[in-house]
């Protein structure tokens, strides 16, 4: 397919096949099939043309190019197949016309469907996923249900959720094969192993795991955050690697936020027991419920602070807790759930920091407008950018 098209050309053919005015070689079908193939605009503007139903609409994005008396010359042509002498009369001139309309038209149609559509709103995270299999292979993970086969383990997909039948116990000299389960912006997923323990994965995460634990140990790597129920094993401690924090535990329920973008990796105990400690470093702690320790690897610095167990696993439903969190805090948590990008538009006066709840099960517009309720500044959204701004005096 060359990579350029004479849209007077193209014009001429489309006028053709409305019209039937003459036959078209093979080469001049396969030409027009060729342009028709270019973009879905190119598409949507054959439909236009070819489609009676459609002219209305059609013409109001032809009155944005005021060649509004130009359409009605083909509209009526068009109408009047009959009458194909007068069509190729003036067939030159509405070729210009169309030239036109062919060139501009992803221009002029787009700023008509800003005008006309209404905007949709940007929705929450849905139960989203890609599992890559120790071959490579990946596997999209969504609602539909289906039996994955593996040289090992066989692993059904149910909505929203990934769970790994259980096999024989593997011996302590086998070689383990990995998976990983990876979940995009906008997303979330959960993951039942194989070994019972439970996995609930947040936004932009990934996790990489065995898929039968072997050994004296069970050892995962978290990118992100997730949520962890694991199943009590004694003789084989679960351990959690997020970059330099390693998080070792028994049976217990915690949670673990380790974003590359976040200047702590936090592991928040819930129930039972865990030990953190910073690779390389003589730094280790052990977990009390009710107990969240921060590790920020720039700093090299630590602390174990308590917090309210019961509002850290909100997130899993969908509940952002805020306890005096920046603006930058906030908006990373929400581009992170609503797959967007957010920019500031002004410097903007003092400080912003936010304490209450928000659903994240609503659109992203009803939460921006909790923000400012709750004293932040001005948010506009442009297809997925927020524009954060001063308000307005």
């Amino acid at each position: 397919m060359p990579e350029k098209i004479d849209p007077i050309g193209i014009a001429d053919l489309i006028i053709r096949k409305i019209t039937d005015a003459g036959g078209m070689s093979e080469q001049e079908k396969q030409e027009f099939e060729n342009w028709l193939s270019l973009s879905e605009e190119n598409k949507d503007l054959w439909l236009q043309l070819s489609a009676g139903k459609s002219y209305t609409d059609f013409d109001r994005v032809c009155r944005l190019t005021d060649k509004e008396k130009h359409w009605k010359h083909l509209d009526t042509a068009i109408h009047s197949r009959k009458r194909k002498k007068l069509i190729l009369n003036w067939c030159s001139r509405t070729a210009a016309v169309i030239f036109l309309l062919v060139s501009g038209y992803c221009y002029f149609f787009s700023a008509w469907r800003d005008i006309t559509d209404p905007i949709q709103p940007i929705r929450p995270a849905t139960r989203q996923a890609v599992l890559v299999l120790n071959n490579g292979r990946r596997i999209p993970l969504n609602k539909q249900d289906t039996l994955v086969n593996t040289e090992m383990l066989d692993i059904e997909i149910t909505s929203g959720q990934a769970r790994y039948r259980t096999g024989p116990q593997q011996q302590a000299d086998t070689v383990p094969v990995f998976n990983t389960v990876i979940v995009p912006r906008g997303g979330i997923y959960s993951l039942i192993l194989s070994d019972g323990s439970k996995v609930f994965l947040n936004s932009e995460s990934e996790l990489t795991y065995p898929v039968q634990f072997c050994g004296d140990k069970r050892e995962v790597i978290l990118k992100g955050e997730a949520l962890f129920e694991v199943t009590h094993r004694p003789e084989q401690p679960f351990i959690v690697r997020s970059g330099a924090l390693e998080t070792k535990v028994l049976g217990t329920v915690f949670n673990i936020m380790a974003y590359t973008n976040e200047p702590a990796i936090q592991t928040t105990l819930i129930t039972g027991k865990v030990e953190v400690a910073v690779r390389d470093t003589e730094w280790r702690e052990v977990l009390q419920p009710g107990d969240q320790a921060c590790w920020r690897p720039r700093t090299g610095e630590w602390e174990i602070r308590q917090i309210d167990v019961r509002l850290k696993s909100l997130w899993r439903d969908g509940i952002i807790v805020l306890n005096d969190d920046s603006l930058e805090e906030v908006m990373r948590m929400l581009v992170r759930w609503y797959d967007v990008e957010y920019i500031f538009d002004t410097t903007l006066r003092g400080t912003h920091t936010f304490t209450g709840r928000i659903d994240r099960n609503t659109d992203l517009e009803s939460v921006l407008k909790k923000l400012t309720l709750l004293g932040g500044p001005d948010f506009k959204i442009e297809d997925k950018v927020i524009h954060i701004s001063d308000k307005k005096k």
